[in-house]
């Protein structure tokens, strides 16, 4: 897919979201969706937008071995679509979640982004 097809994707998102212009989100690569950042990015060789959410802050209240099992224990017998991938954040210690998403999908609407985007926590 050529960047132009990519931009105009990210605009459809942007629009879908009620975000404005898709130049920030194009160049930057992140976008704040509720409490949370979102990053994207067009891996070309790979025929996909990579999406990354920061699932935000671990309250104290949380058991931290806990948040750490269940997300391996996750990936490991994930069978999904999108292939959600849950990992930590090295230097904030917040959970992230990443998906690979198939552009094809994307573009013939099987796989809608801005749903992706909003739910993934």
């Amino acid at each position: 897919m050529s960047r132009e097809g990519y931009a105009e994707l990210v605009q459809d998102l942007c629009d879908e979201l009620g975000l404005g212009e898709a130049g920030q989100l194009l160049d930057q690569g992140v976008l704040q969706v509720d409490d949370n950042l979102v990053g994207l990015e067009h891996l070309e060789e790979r025929d996909e937008v990579r999406m990354l959410r920061d699932l935000g802050e671990i309250g104290p209240d949380v058991d931290r071995g806990a948040l750490i099992e269940l997300p391996l224990e996750a990936n490991l017998g994930n069978t999904t679509f999108c292939l959600p991938t849950f990992s930590m954040h090295p230097e904030t210690g917040h959970p992230i979640v990443a998906y690979h998403v198939p552009l094809g999908g994307l573009l013939e609407e099987e796989i809608d982004l801005a749903f992706v985007c909003s739910r993934s926590t």
